[in-house]
């Protein structure tokens, strides 16, 4: 990897990871992707010997490195340094960017300051795809510097330097204090108050719960069943698609296609519960499912066997991701086209 100086640009290059869809694809879906505003402006083109030359725009922006340099300031301070920029790795990582621990580096952090309103927030850098980089250290120099600087306590730095390496950034964010006086103490009353898991109940049909009020011993009563307006504004009711044939071409009519229209919607081999069936023994029972909150679509692969990628990248089990209006899902080894409208 090479970094050359470019007056407001950061350059460098790298191979695709091999394990990734062919770089013509990869290439498609990273025009296509939104990158959030924690993410540095990129640009790249392909090389003729089939690494790609990436550009970070960092014009305006500080790096955090001069920053820590400058600062000797109290714990607290760091901690909420640090939670900015793990929100924004994130972040990123929720609107399906690569985040790579070798770019959480001081010397490759930035900070952009607001001219109108004088706040600043961190800037990262963040891949469209994945890239085939010699694998990184485990030692991570950014809880280093940021030890230094806010004066952190061995057994906090060691902690953070953990989570951090496994890119467990929700549990990172559950462990930063968030006052002077909250410390290892304040991290074990946090984990007591967590509310356990509790198993998935079965979800009866409509006819099933209908039967049941209808049916049951103590039903004496009528039914009165409330009803309200549908809200059909943009934003509130979408429908989604998921079709093994790419649609708007012949194709489409081809293999599954499923229409989304409720706020929960599971794919998997279980007869009962999943309402996309996929007879596959590389498809676990409930393999995924695909909710719609806000008037968005998000898909949480359900602990897997053999996982569920979007567009080529692969997605941590149990965590939600924003989809695209337009993107390629593979459960396993089977792929679907995902459209919303």
């Amino acid at each position: 990897m090479e970094f050359t100086g470019y007056p407001g640009y950061l350059s460098f290059r790298s191979a695709v990871d091999p394990a990734c869809e062919p770089p013509d694809a990869l290439v498609e879906y990273g025009l296509l992707r939104h990158r959030p505003n924690c993410a540095l402006p990129l640009s790249w083109f392909a090389e003729p010997d089939g690494r790609y030359t990436f550009f970070a725009e960092i014009e305006g922006t500080e790096k955090l490195a001069e920053t820590l340099t400058q600062t000797k300031g109290k714990p607290e301070d760091g901690y909420q340094l640090l939670g900015q920029i793990i929100t924004a790795a994130d972040d990123a990582l929720d609107h399906l960017l690569v985040v790579e621990n070798r770019f959480l580096d001081p010397e490759l952090i930035f900070s952009w300051t607001d001219p109108q309103t004088g706040t600043s927030s961190i800037r990262l850098i963040c891949l469209p795809f994945a890239l085939a980089f010699p694998p990184a250290g485990e030692h991570m120099i950014l809880i280093d510097a940021m030890m230094e600087a806010f004066s952190w306590e061995d057994e906090m730095a060691d902690l953070f330097q953990t989570l951090l390496n496994q890119q467990d950034y929700g549990r990172l964010l559950e462990e930063l204090p968030s006052s002077p006086d909250t410390g290892s103490q304040s991290r074990q009353v946090k984990k007591m108050q967590v509310r356990p898991e509790l198993p998935r109940q079965a979800r009866p049909s409509f006819l099933q719960k209908i039967s049941q009020a209808l049916f049951r011993p103590d039903a004496r009563e009528l039914i009165h069943e409330t009803t309200s307006e549908l809200d059909l504004s943009s934003g509130n009711y979408k429908i989604a698609q998921l079709s093994e044939g790419l649609p708007g071409t012949p194709e489409e009519e081809y293999g599954q296609r499923a229409y989304i229209l409720t706020e929960e919607f599971y794919i998997g081999r279980d007869l009962k519960e999943a309402d996309l069936r996929i007879d596959s023994s590389a498809i676990s029972r409930l393999h995924a499912r695909i909710v719609l909150k806000g008037g968005s679509f998000f898909i949480e692969d359900l602990g897997s066997r053999n996982g569920t990628s979007i567009d080529g990248l692969q997605l941590s089990r149990h965590r939600q991701y924003l989809l695209a209006d337009k993107c390629r899902i593979a459960f396993g080894d089977h792929y679907f086209y995902f459209r919303c409208e």
